[in-house]
């Protein structure tokens, strides 16, 4: 190997390694609250919901890249004449959520876009009656909020999602949800 290959060599390992420090790779884990209104009980009923993100941003760019994974949860009691009921929605979506950043600093406005599958499961539960039904489908939507930084480690995101599911087993495919949520990031 001649020094000229060493040159390149070494140029490319600087590059990398560059490259490997000008980014920001963050870890979430959240927790709010949804409105899901279900088929059966056509109840909007506030329940609760769990988040965990995963973002990649490249270094001084405006826009990240990332996956979040939720899982939302709701029960409704309702009437109908041949009884008491009991709908209990469970729809866990994931989906590829990218970002743009408002600013450079540690706390920084966002919007971000999702898009995305989900699984819905809905459990309909009486005295003498249960049924369970799932579906797969879509899942998309929009959502803004603020990223707080705690440490240069440590931050917090306060945030809210406008989303759509692609599910019969809803009653209005549209979820409202706020939720809060602390992570790591490494640079």
């Amino acid at each position: 190997m001649d020094l000229s290959m060493v040159r390149v060599f070494a140029v490319l390992f600087f590059l990398l390694a560059i490259q490997a420090q000008a980014q920001e790779v963050k870890f979430g884990l959240g927790v709010g609250q949804a409105l899901i209104k279900g088929e059966q009980s056509k109840e909007r009923v506030a329940g609760i919901r769990y988040h965990a993100l995963y973002e990649y941003q490249p270094y001084r760019s405006p826009i990240a890249f990332g996956f979040t994974a939720s899982l939302m949860e709701s029960d409704a009691a309702y009437t109908r004449p041949n009884g008491e009921f009991n709908e209990r929605m469970r729809i866990i979506p994931v989906a590829f959520a990218p970002k743009l950043m408002f600013s450079e600093y540690d706390s920084k406005a966002f919007v971000k876009a999702m898009i995305g599958a989900q699984q819905t499961r809905s459990t309909v539960t009486a005295d003498n009656f249960n049924r369970q039904r799932q579906e797969y489908g879509f899942y998309g939507g929009v959502g803004a909020g603020v990223e707080l930084g705690i440490t240069s480690f440590l931050f917090a995101i306060l945030e809210y999602e406008l989303s759509v599911v692609g599910s019969r087993l809803v009653n209005n495919p549209v979820i409202h949800s706020a939720q809060v949520a602390i992570g790591i990031k490494f640079n």
